[in-house]
């Protein structure tokens, strides 16, 4: 059992590697698609410079500083706080691989509210209960609903430890490719995981209102980022 977790383990992280290159090459894709592509990810994400996009090895801390400079930015309309950790999600005898996001109180969720298809959107931070939202083509080929619990299986320090969640909600933007592999949770889940404190994150996610006027604030945003080894 634990051969084949560390596989699909494996197995998700490349999958989210190549959505990630898929990313670099946005501007082959229509309005409608790469709008749902950012939906997912931010228009920029930004990270420690020595950070895997698909772990949590290197964290930053939360730079008050640094966000005051955002919110000085020309074209910045929002910025919030992630982490990844890759997964194994099993119910019963299914099993698939995830990369689940954590997110905090400042998370935008309305691009996930307009394609809720069942359940509803937690307020993670009211209840002690772990809850999670994944995609319908995952809830469908694992046989769950919302409401229904599902574990999840990660590897830290090479021992595989396992949580429980209840799935709040269901989501489906049409995208397969980044519905099959994302699912959503509270950031303080993936922090005590990873033995983080809780000023510790993956990163900033930000969404601009124009990538086009995006130039200018750009080469200030890079000096701030440089210093503090971000990228």
């Amino acid at each position: 059992m634990r051969f084949i977790l560390r596989l699909a383990y494996a197995s998700t992280a490349l999958s989210v590697a190549v959505m990630i290159v898929a990313i670099a090459v946005i501007s082959g894709f229509n309005k409608e698609i790469s709008n749902k592509i950012f939906g997912f990810w931010g228009h920029i994400q930004v990270n420690s410079i020595h950070s895997s996009q698909l772990n949590l090895s290197d964290p930053i801390e939360f730079d008050t500083a640094f966000t005051k400079v955002l919110d000085t930015l020309t074209g910045v309309q929002h910025y919030q706080v992630f982490a990844f950790m890759p997964a194994v999600v099993t119910a019963g005898d299914e099993l698939d691989g995830l990369i689940l996001k954590g997110v905090g109180k400042d998370f935008d969720w309305a691009f996930f509210k307009k394609f809720l298809v069942s359940g509803h959107i937690p307020d993670f931070h009211d209840s002690t209960s772990r809850y999670i939202i994944f995609s319908k083509s995952l809830a469908s080929r694992l046989k769950l609903s919302a409401g229904e619990r599902c574990k999840l299986n990660f590897v830290i320090d090479e021992q595989v430890i396992t949580r429980t969640f209840t799935i709040a909600g269901i989501y489906s933007t049409g995208l397969e490719e980044y519905d099959q592999k994302l699912a959503l949770a509270d950031i303080s889940e993936l922090q005590s995981l990873a033995g983080w404190t809780p000023t510790q994150i993956g990163g900033y996610e930000l969404f601009v209102s124009d990538l086009k006027m995006w130039t200018r604030s750009r080469i200030i945003f890079m000096r701030i980022a440089s210093v503090r080894n971000y990228m």
